[in-house]
């Protein structure tokens, strides 16, 4: 845009900062409602634990405050804040669809006892999981995995850590050169706003294409110049 301007071509400079600004608006646009979002997703991930603590008195805790050990009470609207095994229930089911896919809601028994170590997820009826819904019924439980150490946790774990495991030292030094590239460009976010980079990308290209043809015109015809005055004398 300021070489644009710089070369007295305001047309060109003048749709330069139309898109500059188009693409900041968006850009802001898309923030936002991304923001209000994840606000909204951070509402449902359980802010609030009912803990049996002080000699039985119940209190209300962040979730992010549990510790193994702790004694939870869950009812029916409840967000399991970490994972438990439970030692009482009434008429207990969660809706685990988030980690197993199953979409009917999933009864407990706190006197299940699992004799194979290999037991799925979701035949293991004594326990609930972090991030899931209490659909019906009430239970106590102790708290056995916490923040990532939840089996939610592992799987956020495991699916953030995949790109950064695999390749050698290079090659991720060269992914995250590349992540730094796009970013600097304005090349990610939503496609609107990477084709408007691109749009800006290519308007920068030209104007940088027509300020090299302008300098060699004008030396072409300095040096001409020269010539013919070399010729009259």
């Amino acid at each position: 845009m300021a070489a644009s301007f710089g070369m007295l071509d305001y047309v060109e400079g003048s749709v330069i900062a139309a898109v500059i600004c188009l693409n900041i608006v968006i850009g802001f646009i898309q923030d936002y409602r991304a923001e209000k979002t994840m606000q909204s997703l951070h509402s449902l991930s359980a802010p609030t634990a009912t803990v049996v603590r002080n000699q039985g008195k119940i209190e209300k805790v962040k979730a992010e405050e549990l510790v193994v050990g702790d004694v939870v009470k869950i009812t029916v609207g409840d967000v399991v804040p970490a994972d438990l095994r439970l030692f009482e229930a009434m008429n207990l089911e969660t809706n685990e669809a988030l980690l197993t896919g199953e979409s009917l809601p999933i009864p407990k028994n706190p006197s299940f006892v699992a004799t194979d170590p290999g037991c799925p997820i979701g035949d293991r009826q004594n326990m609930v999981w972090a991030s899931s819904t209490v659909s019906k019924g009430r239970g106590l439980g102790v708290v056995v995995d916490t923040g990532m150490n939840t089996q939610v946790g592992r799987i956020a774990e495991l699916l953030r850590g995949k790109e950064e495991r695999e390749g050698g030292r290079f090659e991720r030094f060269l992914r995250k050169a590349q992540r730094s590239g796009k970013n600097i460009l304005g090349l990610v976010g939503t496609p609107l706003q990477v084709k408007l980079s691109k749009f800006a990308l290519v308007l920068f290209g030209f104007a940088i294409l027509l300020a090299i043809i302008v300098f060699s015109a004008a030396k072409v015809c300095s040096c001409r110049r020269r010539s013919a005055i070399v010729c009259a004398h």
